[in-house]
């Protein structure tokens, strides 16, 4: 009943809780993929150039640059896990504009985010992480779904504009899945406060 209704409020939601989320993602990964727009562009050949020695390069990129690559992109997935605080909370002000029949909106949502995530700042009750989980591995596989998709779809791009397309591509790959967990956060959090004031 609850995960029914957690997947109703992500879908009624949809395209303002997947902007909160796309505003934030594309443009870190937009700027990640121009940084490191020459070891994008030979991402094919990662394997044989991290082989090499340090003073060599291939097409310009050598060892030094796809670890330094792959160490910013998991530096830049820290930083994304870090704001699902800040995304729950802008989801939290989209849900409640709703439900007051009102026209939830990105800019509306990030400036009341404070509110919102002190309203779920509660114990979630056992039941509470039983709608968490399936709304994260909802998340994560639409994401993923959609990142696998986009990702040989940017190989017709030429080696000038493929960072563009890698870079949206991840962006968006995490704002896809992301309302399902957050309609899930904001639903537990609400029984959460409804079992609270019934003790």
């Amino acid at each position: 009943m609850h995960l029914d209704r957690a997947y109703r409020l992500a879908f009624r939601n949809y395209s303002t809780l997947f902007l909160v989320v796309a505003v934030v993602t594309v443009t870190l990964h937009l700027v990640y993929s121009f940084v490191f727009r020459d070891v994008i562009a030979v991402s094919e050949l990662h394997l044989e150039i991290s082989n090499l020695l340090p003073s060599v390069k291939l097409q310009g990129v050598g060892p030094t640059d796809v670890s330094a690559s792959e160490t910013f992109y998991w530096v830049l997935t820290a930083l994304e896990i870090a704001a699902i605080p800040l995304f729950a909370g802008a989801a939290a002000r989209v849900v409640q504009v709703d439900r007051e029949s009102g026209v939830p909106t990105v800019p509306d949502a990030y400036a009341h985010m404070r509110e919102g995530w002190r309203a779920l700042t509660l114990k979630l009750p056992g039941r509470g992480w039983a709608l968490v989980l399936p709304g994260a591995v909802t998340a994560l596989v639409a994401g993923y779904l959609f990142e696998r998709a986009g990702l040989l779809l940017t190989e017709v791009l030429s080696d000038d504009w493929l960072f563009v397309g890698a870079g949206l591509v991840r962006g968006l790959s995490r704002a896809v899945g992301a309302p399902f967990f957050l309609a899930a956060v904001v639903t537990a959090a609400d029984m959460s406060r409804l079992e609270g004031s019934r003790t």
